[in-house]
């Protein structure tokens, strides 16, 4: 963000198969990518919330319930290397 690099967990997309499209939304104070993928019943739609300082959550819909979220996984910050 702002020419410096992002840290993104494995978590945030391992779980993801047949992803299908994503789409980057701005809110007042932060982004959110917007991933879609499988297929029917197997559909799903993940948002991923980030600021500057990292990802902050991410939750999981599923198919049926397009509202209900399904997961979700609260990031915290890292602390510095030798901290």
């Amino acid at each position: 963000m702002d020419g410096h690099p992002l840290a993104v967990p494995r978590s945030v997309s391992a779980t993801l198969p047949d992803l299908r499209t994503a789409a980057l939304r701005k809110g007042a104070r932060h982004f959110e990518l917007i991933l879609e993928g499988g297929d029917a019943s197997e559909g799903y739609r993940v948002v991923v919330e980030f600021d500057q300082s990292g990802i902050k959550s991410r939750r999981l819909y599923g198919a049926f319930d397009p509202d209900a979220v399904l997961e979700e996984t609260t990031y915290r910050p890292q602390p510095a290397a030798g901290n």
